[in-house]
């Protein structure tokens, strides 16, 4: 088990998502830990997703923002 912490890289303003502020992060814990959630399975995107919805009120995915462009991927345990 794995449990990792996935911040916004930069501060950007995304054209039907809302503002994303570099810092602004959820915790992930993923049963498996040969890839980190952003290039793991879909259903860790959709996770990611919803964390960060249910936390900023960001709807990430409908903007394609759930990628490495935009967001970091540490291992925290």
């Amino acid at each position: 088990m794995a449990i990792w912490k996935i911040s916004i890289k930069y501060t950007t303003k995304i054209m039907g998502c809302g503002q994303l502020e570099k810092g602004m992060f959820v915790e992930y814990v993923k049963n498996d830990s040969f890839f980190d959630p952003i290039h793991g399975r879909p259903e860790d995107k959709n996770a990611l997703n919803e964390l960060f919805k249910s936390k900023y009120g960001l709807d990430l995915k409908s903007v394609g923002a759930i990628d490495d462009a935009h967001l970091v991927c540490e291992k925290i345990g």
